[in-house]
């Protein structure tokens, strides 16, 4: 009897064990598929911002020079016409190049951080033909790649502001890496802007404080009639 009664438990024991497994094993499955969810969403947004960083910009400047050469078409314009083609083209070709150089992004981060950070400085200086000064020091880096893709990216979209907006004659560019810290900033003696207005609208701004906030880091941007400055920060205390 005693026996019995000894199986009965062992049973009714290896019966609440099973059934603890299994509600463990749905928790874990709904984590699982939570973390997937998360995971899809990152990536959509990460997208979104590459897009919005190349094909949407792009494509917007080219639809803006098109209804400029429809207007002077219209008056008989031929001329300048012709110049806004010729500029529409150049513009297309770029737009082209850029789309390429996001998709190849978006598959992998620089292996060499300073020489990528010198790469994008350069490319602006030739394209704008403002001038630049770069500061720049990576000691032992042992930041994530993801962390990497996201300054990147916040120093693309600085640039790219920059030589669309600010009329700026000058911009200094600070990168510094060291171990886990990252500290970038990007000024410029531009006409400025009113941040808490064009935050509210602009998806590149948003796109900056959306890597920031993804990184664990700070961005903060000032402006005002003197220029605008944009620093991010991560790892620091």
């Amino acid at each position: 009897m005693v026996m019995f009664n000894q199986q009965l438990i062992e049973r009714q024991k290896a019966v609440e064990l099973a059934e603890s497994l299994e509600s463990a094993n749905a928790k874990l499955a709904a984590y699982n598929a939570k973390i997937e969810s998360l995971t899809l969403q990152n990536e959509r947004q990460r997208m979104a911002r590459e897009l919005h960083d190349t094909l949407a910009q792009g494509v917007a400047g080219l639809v803006l020079q098109l209804e400029a050469i429809k207007a002077h078409l219209g008056a008989n314009r031929t001329e300048r016409a012709t110049a806004i083609v010729e500029q529409s083209i150049t513009r297309a070709r770029s737009t082209l190049a850029e789309s390429r150089a996001a998709i190849d992004n978006l598959r992998a981060v620089p292996v060499n951080v300073a020489d990528a950070v010198r790469e994008q400085v350069e490319h602006f200086k030739q394209s704008t033909g403002v001038a630049c000064d770069l500061d720049i020091s990576v000691t032992e880096n042992q930041l994530d790649p993801e962390t990497l893709d996201h300054a990147m990216n916040i120093l693309s979209e600085s640039l790219t502001n920059i030589s669309r907006h600010a009329q700026a004659s000058n911009v200094k560019v600070s990168f510094f890496i060291q171990n886990k810290t990252l500290e970038l900033e990007v000024r410029d003696n531009g006409k400025g802007f009113d941040v808490k207005q064009e935050t509210k609208g602009h998806y590149g701004l948003v796109g900056m404080h959306e890597r920031a906030r993804l990184t664990g880091g700070q961005l903060a941007i000032e402006s005002d009639a003197n220029g605008t400055c944009v620093q991010f920060v991560v790892g620091r205390s």
